[in-house]
């Protein structure tokens, strides 16, 4: 059940918002703190894709199974050659437990080799909700770096990670 990728060709805004908000729903229901910072923040990069496709065509891709949109990834890659950011990614929880989320990440990984780029870089919350992206982040070959409060909000634990890219 391989992945196929599309960039940002044609984008319809609101459509990252929506995967967000969808791969993220029990933490927006569960957490009204998390909904009300990270909710404006979304709907910012969301219009951004859209309004930027020059810039977002390249680092913004969707993932496909099939005819289904399943997710998408974003990476920052300003600091290359140094290292590469992960930025906003998800998979609809109706397509998670597949595999889906290590190939998107592999993709990404890819493109990072592709600019040049050493290292990759990623951080992730540290509650329950994340587990499966922590998993996902070691099982991709990351290794955590630090801990640190999310600077948003300092009651809550980043998990940073690195990986070195051959």
């Amino acid at each position: 059940m391989n992945l196929k990728f599309t960039g940002t060709e044609n984008y319809k805004p609101g459509v990252i918002l929506d995967l967000l908000s969808q791969s993220y729903h029990d933490l927006l229901q569960d957490d009204p703190e998390f909904r009300q910072s990270v909710i404006p923040e979304w709907s910012d990069f969301d219009q951004e894709v859209s309004n930027r496709p020059e810039i977002f065509s390249r680092c913004v891709f969707f993932s496909w199974f099939e005819n289904d949109l399943v997710g998408f990834a974003s990476f920052d890659p300003r600091p290359k050659p140094d290292f590469g950011l992960v930025g906003h990614n998800c998979i609809l929880p109706s397509f998670r437990g597949r595999g889906f989320g290590k190939q998107q990440l592999q993709e990404l990984i890819e493109r990072f080799r592709k600019l040049g780029i050493r290292l990759a870089k990623v951080s992730t919350g540290d509650s329950t909700f994340f587990i499966p992206a922590q998993r996902m982040y070691l099982a991709c070959g990351f290794r955590e770096v630090r801990r640190a409060p999310w600077q948003r909000d300092p009651k809550k634990i980043m998990i940073h990670y690195e990986r070195m890219i051959e």
